[in-house]
């Protein structure tokens, strides 16, 4: 199993967890890190941490200039777009490759998901689910088509080259600036319709707020903390943000509790908490982009 992930300096505790509950549930031959002003001694802490579970780790240093013209917003960087030159930077007699976001932590092995054959496919994900349909309408995907979340994603690199995935996604970001809300995730949405293999949901589990499902009677094997409320927030009361706190406490990067925010926040992130719930998707996001500084 190889396995591919990104970060920034701020994110570079975040990918450590991850990479611990991975590397406690799986054998990994080898890891890339695609990252950005990540100081080298930083660098060195990882790769020694990594080491210790028997596997290695490559570095990737990403030009910032290369994503001169694609949309960034005030939630993300540049980060964001750096797995879309997968198949640029990593080995080329490497047929595929399990993209992991830093805000997952695994739960158990991940070989039935790495084993899956996507030989006829660009790539294996979970759908997204959440607000669905609205995405595929800001995107004019075709009625009933699905749209699938980009935090776990098997990727097959030798389609991706054949077919030249890599300009088609970067074209459509520059051309249809208007349309794109996350990123490369809609750019691979739309430029990847229906050449994507669906993954039940438990190998990239995000509505914390419902049931795993049927398909995930032992529990999700990939927690997905997406969205704004992430595990290492004071306020997060995540099902599994205990897991986080137990990787990350592992780590070279062990959390500190944040000190608790004056009350306008904390009323700010209450009430957010009942929107994410209460409220259709179309709605919440345009609550959320004027009054509470959140992405949705």
């Amino acid at each position: 199993m190889e396995v591919l992930c990104t970060c920034d300096e701020r994110y570079l505790p975040h990918a450590a967890a991850m990479l611990c509950s991975l590397l406690e549930h799986n054998k990994v031959s080898r890891i890339h890190l695609f990252y950005s002003a990540v100081a080298g001694q930083e660098l060195a802490k990882l790769e020694s941490f990594v080491a210790g579970y028997g596997s290695k780790i490559t570095f990737y240093e990403m030009a910032l200039e290369d994503f001169d013209g694609l949309h960034i917003d005030k939630w993300a960087s540049a980060a964001v777009y750096f797995r879309l030159l997968a198949p640029r930077f990593l080995p080329v007699d490497l047929d595929k490759i399990l993209y992991l976001d830093t805000d997952i932590i695994v739960r158990r092995s991940l070989a039935e998901l790495w084993n899956i054959d996507i030989t006829n496919y660009a790539l294996a994900a979970a759908p997204h689910n959440e607000d669905e349909d609205d995405f595929r309408k800001a995107l004019g995907l075709p009625e009933g088509s699905k749209y699938f979340n980009s935090g776990v994603l098997l990727i097959n690199l030798r389609f991706w080259r054949e077919h030249n995935v890599v300009e088609h996604a970067i074209t459509f970001i520059k051309e249809n600036p208007g349309k794109i809300q996350f990123w490369d995730q809609d750019a691979l949405n739309a430029t990847l319709l229906g050449q994507w293999f669906e993954l039940p949901i438990s190998w990239n589990w995000r509505d914390w707020w419902h049931p795993p499902g049927e398909e995930a009677k032992a529990g999700p094997a990939i927690v997905h903390f997406a969205g704004h409320l992430k595990p290492w927030q004071w306020s997060n009361r995540h099902p599994f943000r205990h897991a986080y706190l137990k990787y990350r406490h592992k780590t070279p990067w062990p959390y500190r509790e944040e000190n608790q925010p004056p009350f306008p926040q904390r009323f700010s992130y209450s009430l957010r908490r009942f929107l994410a719930v209460a409220l259709p998707g179309s709605l919440r996001r345009w609550l959320r982009s004027r009054f509470f500084n959140a992405p949705a």
